[in-house]
């Protein structure tokens, strides 16, 4: 725990006394920090298509242990387009719709059970992007599981809608 959370802030740092060369940012790269805390790792690249939008590739791994006989691992990945009515890509206000696949293993007790999610969504949220490049992201989200497969005849999964917050710390260049 103590070795993430100094990774962590070694990346924030790092990320805090960078500097931007470019008037203007292209492109971003981006982590979840809160995930480190509870083993989810969370990653983003942004790249600007037009004056206000941008394409965003996003992937995401949990490694959770549940308790005694209970592991869960998943790993999930993401694309999206954004949307900045002010204008201006990779800044302020943003409108994003997603498609998303996600893979999940569990096992509890020596049963295993695998899980495929194929799902879409829409966020909204604001982007700060700081004069030394460093950028802060947060985010709502609500999205739908269209198409869900296992491995186990009784994998129950719920096809209802998901709501998630977002909270990222990168860089622009």
């Amino acid at each position: 725990m103590m070795k993430k959370l100094g990774l962590l802030l070694a990346v924030i740092l790092v990320l805090s006394f960078a500097s931007t060369f470019a008037a203007a940012q292209e492109n971003k790269i981006a982590i979840n920090p809160i995930g480190f805390l509870i083993d989810y790792i969370s990653a983003e690249f942004e790249t600007k298509l037009g004056a206000n939008y941008s394409l965003q590739v996003g992937a995401d791994y949990w490694g959770l242990d549940l308790g005694e006989g209970f592991d869960l691992k998943a790993f999930g990945i993401g694309v999206g387009a954004r949307y900045y009515p002010s204008g201006e890509a990779l800044h302020g206000v943003y409108v994003v719709p997603s498609v998303n696949l996600a893979w999940a293993k569990g096992e509890y007790e020596g049963e295993e059970a695998t899980v495929g999610v194929y799902g879409a969504g829409i966020a909204a949220g604001y982007q700060w992007v700081f004069r030394s490049g460093v950028t802060l992201d947060l985010g709502l989200g609500m999205g739908m599981p269209f198409h869900i497969t296992g491995t186990e005849e009784d994998v129950e999964v719920d096809k209802k809608p998901t709501t998630s917050f977002k909270l990222g710390i990168g860089y622009a260049w």
